[in-house]
């Protein structure tokens, strides 16, 4: 969530060049994942209390890497516009999730110091990735960037699928009606 939160900065000129948009545009590019992903808080923490951490996870993220392949692919800005809405929304119940998944596996005590580990490797995952993304879009292109993210999103969205267990779902479930 945070590497491609960041893609569009390390991406900008390129997409600038290419599809010969404005700074202005660029912006908006930019802007449109943190609006996908603000609208779609309400949604997925509904879903996180009904379904299982899984099903909200992987399938978002899976769309989330659907989502960079057609940025890779974009030709024009209308369509890198709906990709990017599409990375925002799939990655948004990432840390919403993460945080419903340690309230109901550890103990109350335990949930501030693994919030604080959550992040703490965030936020270096942002530092991590920069570089060599920046790297891969120096050297290649910004639709490198956009297809490697896309890769790295399946991937994670393959390890949630396959290594969340459906029986972590053990906890109440609330009743209340919307």
């Amino acid at each position: 969530s945070n590497a491609m939160r960041t893609l569009p900065a390390i991406t900008a000129h390129g997409i600038e060049v290419d599809l010969n948009v404005s700074a202005e545009q660029i912006g908006y590019f930019a802007g449109i994942y943190h609006l996908a992903f603000g609208l779609m808080q309400l949604p997925f923490g509904v879903a996180l209390d009904r379904l299982s951490i899984r099903l909200v996870v992987a399938l978002p993220l899976a769309v989330a890497a659907l989502g960079a392949a057609l940025c890779a692919s974009a030709s024009r800005y209308d369509v890198l516009l709906a990709a990017q809405f599409l990375i925002g929304a799939g990655c948004a119940p990432a840390l919403m999730a993460t945080f419903v998944f340690l309230a109901r596996t550890y103990p109350p005590r335990r949930f501030a110091p693994l919030s604080g580990i959550v992040f703490a490797i965030g936020g270096l995952g942002m530092i991590v990735t920069g570089t060599p993304i920046a790297f891969l879009v120096e050297r290649w292109s910004w639709r490198a960037g956009f297809l490697v993210l896309g890769a790295a999103t399946i991937l994670c969205a393959l390890a949630c699928w396959f290594l969340i267990r459906t029986g972590e779902q053990r906890h109440r479930r609330s009743n209340e009606t919307l």
